[in-house]
């Protein structure tokens, strides 16, 4: 009854471990639920790199920054290594019968007992879990042993599923990017759009200072920014003329399509944000919602001075390609009613530095 006692916070955590997809955030977590557990002092879960043949730490706590960047093991060499090739766990103190380089290296990192249990699914190491504690009196036990496999059999099986979600991830974001190349493709005009849209909305948000994960969602929504106009029919989006009201209003479902193709898919939330809202303008005369400044996502008003640019220095059937320095004049023209002004700012540094524009 004791035993179940100590294991039912460890089937609660299980059951959480298998909704959590995101690979980087589910590894910290089993670390730190492991650590909780044994109330160890230090943890690091290592996986097995196929090709290499070799365990690198993924996730952490309490090891210095130096020895996560450095630290590699052979499978069969070390005690991870030993670990990861017989697939069995280990208790190691300082009594135990260990080649004496290990203990050694045990005792200079100030460890008293360690605990290294394998990560299994399918017959399968996929990698290990280590745990110590530094003070000489409290020592691993059997239990913990126990508690700590039945851990890492749920582990191994969360972390397979969340790599399965990530390929599955990532394979859709190839079908939708294929899809939105199949869009840019109708257009002869306007092949390599997407792609320079995704590298000048980069490069404005390094220059805003972004950090790399929203740099992501835009270098992302810059390629997809488009998507939705798989659902114009040919006959406007190829229309060498102006549009009439009717069909201008076809055209404007482009950005709200765009966002029904990729909604579902959860990496991709933050993108189709900004792919619903690159037409918006900072005056609120955009569409679809007439959103006004700051209410437009940052991400979208990137997203939406790199396209204008992009478009007016782009040979259309109804006019010639502007030379940057016109088109660019347009865009500081519109800076403060259709664009924002701090974007336009950051822009015109990402044409000097590229040569594009003269220096002033």
């Amino acid at each position: 009854n004791i035993r179940l006692r100590a294991l039912m916070p460890l089937f609660e955590t299980a059951k959480m471990l298998m909704t959590q997809m995101d690979l980087d955030q589910l590894l910290r977590t089993i670390v730190d639920t492991a650590i909780r557990g044994t109330k160890s002092d230090r943890g690091s879960l290592m996986l097995i790199d196929e090709k290499r043949e070799e365990l690198r730490i993924a996730a952490s706590s309490g090891l210095p920054p130096e020895l996560i960047s450095s630290s590699r093991e052979k499978i069969g060499e070390g005690i991870a290594g030993w670990v990861a090739e017989k697939g069995f766990p280990l208790i190691i103190s300082d009594g135990s019968e260990l080649e004496p380089n290990l203990l050694q290296s045990m005792r200079d990192g100030g460890i008293s007992s360690a605990l290294c249990v394998p990560l299994i699914i399918k017959e399968k190491v996929i990698g290990v879990l280590n745990l110590s504690k530094t003070r000489r009196e409290d020592k691993f036990t059997h239990s913990d042993q126990e508690m700590l496999s039945v851990l890492c059999g749920q582990a191994a099986i969360a972390i397979e599923n969340a790599r399965l979600y990530m390929r599955l991830e990532d394979s859709y974001l190839s079908t939708i990017i294929a899809l939105s190349a199949a869009v840019e493709a109708r257009d002869s005009y306007t092949v390599g759009h997407m792609h320079h849209i995704s590298e000048y909305s980069t490069a404005i948000a390094r220059v805003l200072g972004l950090g790399n994960e929203e740099i992501s969602y835009i270098r992302i929504a810059g390629l997809l920014h488009d998507l939705g106009k798989i659902g114009i029919p040919d006959n406007i989006l190829l229309k060498p003329g102006k549009l009439d009201k009717t069909e201008y209003d076809i055209m404007k479902s482009h950005p709200t399509v765009g966002v029904r193709i990729i909604e579902s898919i959860e990496s991709l939330k933050s993108s189709s944000v900004i792919i619903g809202s690159h037409q918006e303008q900072f005056n609120g005369e955009g569409y679809p919602k007439g959103l006004k400044g700051k209410d437009i996502p940052l991400g979208a008003r990137i997203v939406a001075v790199a396209d204008a640019f992009d478009a007016m220095t782009t040979t259309r059937p109804y006019r010639k390609a502007m030379s940057y320095k016109e088109a660019f004049e347009e865009i500081k023209r519109y800076s403060g009613t259709q664009f924002d002004p701090e974007v336009v700012r950051c822009f015109t540094k990402v044409l000097k530095d590229r040569g594009l524009i003269a220096e002033e």
